[in-house]
């Protein structure tokens, strides 16, 4: 059997050896899929060591003040990763699928980290979120870990825990840049977004006025500045908040800019509160007043919140409540080419994401008909894909398509000589109008 000293000296060798400039690209793709599970296969082994020299106190006598301070220095990472790497280590030996995945190299530390947080407190969990570390993104992965934790813990108790370690650090980064981490209750973030996303459209609008592309973690910056009445720093003086004079005089008349035209004045921004929150929560639950494993309670797009909490929300005016048994959307068809208030509302329950598994996007989701309009002229929910701007230009102009099913799932390219033959032969070029659901 090799000794690790022997595959320590044999992976230094071969990574001397590699010289990627000198690859073409298809072998160095090859590569780095080899590398990269023998990377998170090695990562879970030395997870694994970590912990055994965590049990058996071999760091101690060597300077360090515990196990995580000697892993870190071993590993070159910072404490507080040493003492996640343990606590995954300490889950998944508990664990008997995902250890064994974590050993075949199928899991990273951070896929691993997800699966046994979870796994370990819901053991029925631990099937399906192996399935979806293999097939779906990371960010799908870690949602519905959390989901599946949430459920299967007293949410009461969580949510009491998360604001008694309710924090704002400020900090600046190696780049000089202020960096501020807000973390409490999920509720009071749905809250916050509500506030903020009025703000947000302002900052949009303004920004297409003034021909500047502006990303979207640039605009919800402005919003929050604008929320919190400072202008920005870096803001030119057309969109800097209004000075005295120019409040006193908002016609522009003295030669003023318009506040209305600054995401940062006081002027009322577009849209007011009517800001909608989607909370997710099955109806057993929502009698009970509590949710049990496999049941969901959550704010889509911010995370788990307890019941207690989600019937506070249901007082505000912005929240919009799907209830397993409540009435079937999913169904819901009509001859408009948009969606409906009740179709969209499903669909952004569903989590509004690309419905190319491969894509993590979730802003500006454009929603396609599958079978386009002009040939089946009835929107269903059946025939409707979330897709982000570019996905949806390479399916509409590229000869790219989502391969059957619904949900998430591969976006393929066309075979163009497939395609002309079919041409030729006088066949079908696309799909034939899709079979209504049944309404119950």
């Amino acid at each position: 059997m090799t000794s690790t000293a022997d595959l320590r000296a044999q992976a230094v060798q071969l990574a001397g050896s590699l010289d990627a400039d000198r690859m073409t690209g298809e072998q160095a793709a090859a590569a780095l899929d080899d590398l990269a599970v023998a990377d998170r296969a090695l990562a879970g082994t030395v997870m694994f060591l970590g912990l055994r020299v965590a049990r058996t106190d071999a760091w101690r006598g060597q300077g360090f003040q515990s196990a995580a301070d000697w892993l870190a220095a071993k590993v070159g990472v910072s404490v507080r990763e040493a003492h996640r790497l343990l606590g995954t280590a300490r889950k998944a030996d508990r664990l008997p699928k995902t250890k064994d995945a974590m050993r075949r190299g199928d899991l990273s530390p951070d896929q691993a980290d997800a699966v046994a947080g979870a796994a370990s407190v819901d053991p029925s969990s631990e099937d399906d979120l192996l399935d979806t570390a293999a097939n779906d993104t990371h960010k799908k992965l870690q949602e519905e870990a959390a989901r599946r934790r949430a459920a299967a813990t007293d949410s009461a108790d969580r949510e009491g825990r998360i604001r008694s370690q309710r924090s704002i650090r400020r900090f600046t980064d190696a780049d000089g840049a202020f960096n501020l981490h807000w973390r409490g209750p999920a509720v009071d973030g749905a809250r916050l977004e509500a506030m903020l996303r009025p703000h947000e459209e302002q900052a949009f609008r303004t920004g297409r006025r003034s021909a500047v592309r502006d990303t979207f973690e640039n605009r919800s910056y402005d919003a929050m500045m604008a929320l919190l009445g400072i202008a920005p720093s870096s803001s030119p003086p057309s969109s800097a908040a209004p000075t005295s004079q120019e409040a006193a005089d908002p016609s522009g008349a003295n030669g003023g800019s318009d506040p209305a035209a600054s995401p940062s004045s006081t002027a009322k921004v577009p849209g007011g509160n009517n800001v909608k929150v989607i909370v997710r929560i099955d109806h057993d639950a929502l009698v009970r007043g509590h949710t049990m494993a496999g049941e969901t309670c959550d704010i889509v797009g911010v995370g788990p919140i307890s019941v207690a909490a989600s019937r506070e929300l249901m007082r505000d005016a912005f929240l919009a409540a799907v209830i397993t048994k409540g009435r079937d959307v999913v169904n819901v068809a009509h001859l408009g080419r948009g969606l409906n208030a009740h179709q969209r509302t499903a669909v952004e329950a569903m989590g509004l994401r690309c419905s190319n598994i491969a894509c993590n996007r979730t802003i500006a989701i454009q929603i396609d008909h599958r079978v386009p309009y002009a040939q089946d002229p009835v929107t269903a929910l059946a025939n409707q894909d979330p897709l982000c701007p570019e996905c949806h230009r390479r399916k509409t102009h590229h000869g790219y398509h989502l391969e059957p099913g619904s949900g998430p799932r591969r976006f393929l390219r066309r075979d163009p000589q497939a395609q002309a033959s079919k041409d030729e032969a006088g066949e079908a070029r696309g799909p034939t109008r899709i079979e209504q659901p049944t309404l119950c």
